[in-house]
C-alpha cells in the first residue's frame, strides 16, 4: 500500500488484490484452507473463526457491550442471545463473587445466617431476606 501511494486501489475491503482492488471471492477461503493443510490445523470457516474469537472474548470476561461493537452486531442483546450459552459460566461466577464480597464485610461476618435448603452452587448458600 505504501510503495503503490497513490496507485493503490483503497477497495476499502479486508481481503484485497495486490493493489487495493477486490479479489475474487473464493480466495480469501482458498489461502484459508492452504494454511490450514499445510500446518495441519482443524479445518475451520471464517464464520467459524468469528465465533472463536467471540467466544475467547467472553471466556477473558470482555463486557458483552464491547464485543458486540466489535462484530458489528446492531445492539447487545443480538450479542447475549446468540452467544448467552458462552455466558452460563460467568452467571456461576456473580454468586461466588457475591459470596467474597459478602464474607470479607465486616456488618456480614457479625450474622448469623440461616441458609435456605438448596444452594445455588456448591460453593454458595442463599439466604433469605429475614437474616439480614
Amino acid at each position: 500500500k505504501m510503495q503503490l501511494g497513490s496507485k493503490w486501489l483503497n477497495s476499502k475491503r479486508v481481503f484485497t488484490s495486490e493493489i487495493g482492488g477486490n479479489m475474487y471471492p473464493d480466495t480469501p477461503k482458498e489461502i484459508l484452507y492452504k494454511i490450514i493443510d499445510k500446518y495441519n490445523l482443524k479445518k475451520i470457516t471464517f464464520h467459524g473463526l468469528r465465533h472463536t474469537s467471540v467466544s475467547l472474548m467472553i471466556s477473558k470476561g470482555i463486557q458483552s457491550q464491547i464485543i458486540s461493537r466489535k462484530v458489528g452486531h446492531s445492539c447487545v442483546q443480538v450479542t447475549d442471545k446468540i452467544y448467552s450459552h458462552f455466558f452460563e459460566e460467568e452467571f456461576k461466577d456473580v454468586a461466588n463473587v457475591m459470596e467474597d464480597v459478602f464474607s470479607k464485610n465486616q456488618y456480614f461476618q457479625y450474622k448469623k445466617y440461616k441458609p435456605l435448603q438448596h444452594n445455588v452452587n456448591r460453593n454458595f448458600k442463599v439466604y433469605s431476606g429475614s437474616e439480614f
